[in-house]
Formats: structure tokens, C-alpha cells, sequence
């Protein structure tokens, strides 16, 4: 018997993966800090931040290493850098990167430069984004949920025909105003996209009202909450490793989802957790059920338990981001928390064969603006 494993995380997560190629991404790379009506981001709030960088030559992972000089095998990340004045960002000793201070403006871009070493030293520039949205203010908010972020490819890189296009669902609260769609292939500066396209680094349609069925030609800048925009494997094509689309308000908000093509041999399972993201506001609002879905990297076909006696097996795991161990209700699958939204012990721990969701509810998340980041651990027992 062969054992896999993967993680996804509620929070954001983007995996860029290749067979012979070099890649690195962030676990977290767009973020947004709540403040309170007097503009104060709260300690806790900037604690609870984090984002790692992942770097993969072909399908092994590179392990950390402090300094922009690191040796084979493993990577480095150097001085970050922001362009707004007042926000700081600094590298913990195990390559975390944590925020330590807010600045006055609402939006931030940290450069995180990246070394890694297959012989020479070589790099890649990351891009962060940050946000500071005032409660009360009139807060302005864009999250993009995907229904995947995964495309599968043969060895080559060209797709596999077989598989689903992604969903690319829109959440805005506020008033963002007229809205920009530009995407970026492999990391290469972003291009703005007006119309739709099946091309590589295009966006294959949108719709309205996300009920209805896609449309294509202009895209119109006055989408709203609900709308969504579609991504076809056509978007990655075959020389491309990843797609990243981003939305921007010009008046305010913005949000990037990473898009990566996953080549068979590169890596063997991996697992997405819809939606990625969730706001409520004033303890209120629909509850959000999380789903973990598992896909066998070189075929690109979901994968489910089959039960005792049979193979695959798939087991889940859900913690905190701190590593304590989600507990849920087993009837409901809500998660267990007290009044004031602090986890407890109480119910079952969220782990096992066939727990591949969970349903988190506006009391289950604190009112103070803190973030809270649950992450999907998946084991695969195949044949």
C-alpha cells in the first residue's frame, strides 16, 4: 500500500507545481486586516496573520533556510519590502512571515524576494497584497472563492481533457466602483483583461448573477456580489504553470486567486477546501460550509473513500492554525466553540475517515475582527 498526503486551508492556499520546473508561491498571498471604527487593528488581529513561502523543484518540496545564500536543496527569502509607508513585515527563524505593524494606508504590497539553490543560486520576487478595512467606515471588500485552483497535465505539461473548468465566485461588500480583471501567467506582470478569451492568460467568460450560464465578449466593470468569473484549462494551456487573476475596485477592495497546472509525476494527491475564504460582520450572516475535496494529481479525478476493507482510503484532519485540533458537532457538522466564538473540546474531534466537511457559523468566529484559519490535513491509502 502507497500513503499520500496534502493540506489545504480554509484561509487562501495556492499550489504551483511542476514536474521539472522551479516554482514558489504563498500560502496567504492577499490579506485583509479589519479595524475597529476608530481605524485600530487589533494586536491580536496582526498576531494571527501569517503566510509561508513553498518552493518545489519539480515535485520536492525545498525546506527553509535563513539568508539569501542557501544551500542545495533548500531556499531562502530575503529583505521584505512595502510600498506603503507604516507596515511591517519581518521573517520568523521558520520562514514564517508575520506581520508587526499596520500602516494608515488601506492597501499595502510587501515584495518577498525568494532564493533557492539547484546547483547556483536563483530567485523569484513574491508578491503579498494586505488590506485595512475600517468597520463603520464604509469598508470595502473583495474575496474571490474558486471552485478549483487545480488544473491536471500530462508530463509534458499539456492538460488533460477531461476535467472541470473553475468558478471564480465574487464577494463584495461595500462599494469597490468600476472593477479591473487582469491575470498573470507564471508571475510575469499582470495584463489587463477587457474581454473574455480561451487563451492562455485569458478569462473564458463571467456571469452576472452567478445563476445563470456564462456569457462571453466585454466584461463588464459593474459585476456585484455573486457574480462569477470562468476559468477553463484552455487559461493555463501548455506552456503556462500558473494563472493568477486578479479583481481591483477603483475606488477600493481587491483580491488574486493563483490558478496551477499540477503535472502528473510532480506530485501524487492534492486537496482543495471550498469556499477558501469567509467574512461575516456584526456576528452575523449565512453559515459557511467548508468541503475538502481530494484529486489524484496525475489524473485529475476526485477521490473518495471507499470504506473499510476497500481502497482508497481517505482520512481528514482539521486543525487550527496554531495545531489544536478542530472539534465538531457530528449531526450538524458545526464546529465547537462557546458563545464568544473560542474553540472547545466539546462534540468529536474533527479527524477521521469521511469528515471532509465542516459547517462554521457566524458564532463560531469571534466578533473582534480576528481571523480564524482552519486547515485540511488529507491521508490517501492506496493500493
Amino acid at each position: 500500500m502507497a500513503i499520500r498526503t496534502a493540506t489545504a486551508a480554509i484561509t487562501l492556499t495556492d499550489l504551483k507545481d511542476g514536474q521539472d520546473s522551479v516554482t514558489a508561491f504563498l500560502t496567504n498571498e492577499n490579506h485583509t486586516f479589519v479595524a475597529n471604527d476608530a481605524g485600530t487593528v487589533h494586536q491580536g488581529t496582526i498576531d494571527d496573520f501569517s503566510s509561508f513561502v513553498k518552493v518545489f523543484v519539480g515535485g520536492t518540496e525545498q525546506t527553509y533556510e535563513a539568508g539569501d545564500t542557501p544551500q542545495s536543496g533548500k531556499f531562502g527569502i530575503g529583505t521584505l519590502s512595502s510600498s506603503s509607508a507604516g507596515w511591517e513585515f519581518t521573517v520568523s527563524s521558520s520562514g514564517e512571515i508575520e506581520a508587526d505593524a499596520i500602516g494608515v494606508a488601506n492597501y499595502n504590497v510587501v515584495t518577498v524576494p525568494v532564493y533557492y539553490n539547484t546547483g547556483t543560486v536563483k530567485s523569484f520576487t513574491l508578491q503579498l497584497t494586505v488590506n485595512r478595512v475600517q468597520d463603520g467606515a464604509g469598508g470595502t471588500v473583495i474575496n474571490l472563492t474558486p471552485s478549483s485552483q487545480m488544473f491536471s497535465a500530462d508530463a509534458d505539461g499539456n492538460m488533460l481533457p477531461s476535467q472541470s473548468n473553475s468558478d471564480l465566485t465574487m464577494d463584495i461588500t461595500g462599494n469597490p466602483g468600476a472593477l479591473d480583471y487582469e491575470t498573470s501567467m507564471d508571475g510575469a506582470a499582470f495584463v489587463p483583461q477587457t474581454s473574455t478569451s480561451n487563451s492562455p492568460g485569458g478569462i473564458a467568460g463571467y456571469d452576472t448573477d452567478g445563476t445563470g450560464t456564462y456569457s462571453t465578449g466585454t466584461i463588464p466593470n459593474t459585476l456585484s456580489s455573486g457574480a462569477r468569473l470562468l476559468i477553463k484549462k484552455e487559461n493555463l494551456g501548455s506552456n503556462v504553470a500558473t494563472l493568477t487573476v486578479r479583481v481591483s475596485g477603483a475606488a477600493a477592495g481587491k483580491d488574486a486567486v493563483t490558478f496551477a497546472k499540477v503535472r502528473a509525476g510532480a506530485g501524487a494527491v492534492y486537496v482543495n477546501v471550498v469556499p477558501s475564504n469567509g467574512i461575516f460582520r456584526n456576528n452575523s450572516g449565512d453559515d459557511i460550509t467548508a468541503v475538502a475535496t481530494v484529486y489524484d494529481a496525475n489524473t485529475g479525478h476526485e477521490m473518495v473513500d471507499m470504506g473499510e476493507g476497500n481502497l482508497p482510503r481517505v482520512e481528514y484532519d482539521w486543525e487550527y492554525l496554531d495545531g489544536s485540533q478542530v472539534y465538531y458537532n457530528q449531526s450538524t457538522k458545526v464546529i465547537s466553540t462557546n458563545q464568544d466564538g473560542v474553540p472547545t473540546q466539546s462534540g468529536t474531534a474533527a479527524q477521521g475517515y469521511g469528515v471532509n466537511q465542516l459547517v462554521i457559523g457566524p458564532s463560531n468566529i469571534p466578533d473582534t475582527g480576528e481571523p480564524v484559519s482552519i486547515t485540511c490535513t488529507v491521508t490517501v491509502t492506496t493500493a
